[in-house]
């Protein structure tokens, strides 16, 4: 019997290793189409992820910190809040849901020590297994024991592989990454996490070939977003939660909206759907749910109104220290 053990553990120690070599193998040969859950430059630029969480690594004790997805790092613009005197920095990420907002809150709250947190939500993304997300975050931010934390929480192969290949191979591509791409096709990095473009939505969609959104909860999101809650209600910090604007088209036909900001505003009394509030046009977006320019420039003034109405000792700091 001993021996048994002895020859299973002996196998299962030269499986592991050989399982890591082959893994290794693969993700620096194989082409991209067939390793869909290893990191590949492109991914590392594209929502520049990598400039955006490197730059994190240095920020602290900021007035405003937003968290949230694609809406969020192409959304809310730090130089507008900067011209108001804030500090704030944009820790948004592409198909980022509750539970990767909740791993970015154990990563780096402590270091930000935000006084307010804007968490932005699309709901189309509250009904996601967060795969996608984890599989960014994991390819671009350090990995200690919150990463390994989010990999056994979302227990799929893919972030298994995706964290075992880059605990790896992440001391051998950090040089690699010093020179810093800050622009990829329309996009252009700004310093503070937010992507910047100028690009215009140009609609030749009929009405029926616009996706229709199922919003729902996952019932692991809703566990998240009360870990979330939680934790900045523990540390004071206040919330204010924001749905950011889509193409009305596109939010005209999304199924279960009542449902969803019922849901929202009973935990975050601060809770704003800027959709309900004011439908911008088309010439205002990128794509038919991202944010240009000019139209992030309308958004955030309208994001500035509340942070002031909501968290008014913020400029009263500002004014302290100016004089």
């Amino acid at each position: 019997m001993k021996k048994f053990a002895i020859n299973l553990a002996a196998f299962g120690l030269m499986g592991g290793c050989s399982y890591v070599i082959l893994l290794l193998v693969f993700g620096f040969t194989a082409p991209h189409m067939l390793r869909p859950n290893l990191p590949y430059d492109n991914d590392r630029i594209a929502g520049f992820s990598n400039l955006r969480f490197r730059e994190a690594e240095s920020v602290k004790n900021v007035d405003v910190l937003f968290l949230g997805s694609s809406h969020t790092y192409r959304g809310y613009d730090p130089r507008i809040f900067k011209r108001q005197g804030l500090n704030t920095f944009n820790l948004g990420s592409s198909a980022q849901t509750l539970r990767q907002t909740k791993y970015l809150l154990d990563l780096y709250l402590d270091q930000m020590n935000p006084k307010v947190v804007v968490l932005d939500i699309y709901p189309k993304f509250l009904n996601l297994d967060g795969v996608e997300s984890s599989i960014d975050l994991l390819s671009n931010t350090s990995l200690g024991i919150p990463a390994l934390d989010m990999v056994l929480d979302i227990q799929d192969m893919r972030v298994f592989n995706t964290f075992l290949y880059n605990i790896v191979t992440d001391p051998f591509e950090q040089e690699t990454q010093k020179q810093a791409v800050l622009t990829y096709k329309e996009d252009i990095y700004i310093r503070g996490g937010y992507t910047e473009t100028y690009k215009v939505f140009s609609n030749s969609m009929k009405p029926t070939e616009i996706e229709r959104d199922e919003y729902a909860f996952d019932p692991e999101q809703y566990k998240a977003m009360l870990e979330i809650k939680g934790e900045l209600d523990k540390r004071n910090i206040k919330t204010i939660c924001m749905q950011s604007p889509i193409l009305p088209a596109r939010y005209a036909k999304a199924a279960h909206k009542t449902y969803i900001d019922s849901t929202l505003r009973s935990h975050f009394p601060l809770y704003f759907n800027y959709n309900e509030i004011n439908q911008l046009p088309e010439e205002c977006f990128s794509d038919d749910q991202h944010l240009n320019q000019k139209g992030v420039n309308i958004f955030n003034a309208f994001v500035s109104s509340v942070i002031q109405k909501q968290a008014p000792y913020l400029y009263a700091e500002r004014k302290r220290t100016i004089r």
